[in-house]
């Protein structure tokens, strides 16, 4: 598994419904064999930065609450590094 680099976590809004907001936070990450990629998980999962924490790193907005949600975002984005490595289907050309 490559080394993973989270570049960001912020809070993020999505609309799958006309009028009812969904909440998550987007996590953008990249390695060197992918180019920068998110995903998003819940909202519970994370909280606020602290002034400070965000003085040391504006990026990371939001934050694990816990060691299990730390887990819980490096499996999401383990999983989706080996999506973008699937086989191609197959293709051939018509006549």
């Amino acid at each position: 598994m490559a080394l993973i680099t989270i570049l960001r976590r912020s809070r993020s809004y999505s609309y799958p419904i006309a009028r009812q907001v969904m909440e998550s936070v987007e996590v953008t990450y990249s390695t060197l064999a992918v180019a920068p990629r998110s995903v998003h998980l819940p909202l519970e999962l994370y909280r606020p930065a602290t002034a400070d924490e965000l003085a040391a790193n504006p990026r990371y907005q939001m934050l694990p609450v816990d060691e299990k949600a730390t887990e819980a975002e490096r499996e999401a984005l383990a999983a989706d590094q080996k999506t973008v490595f699937l086989p191609f289907p197959e293709s051939f050309e018509s006549k």
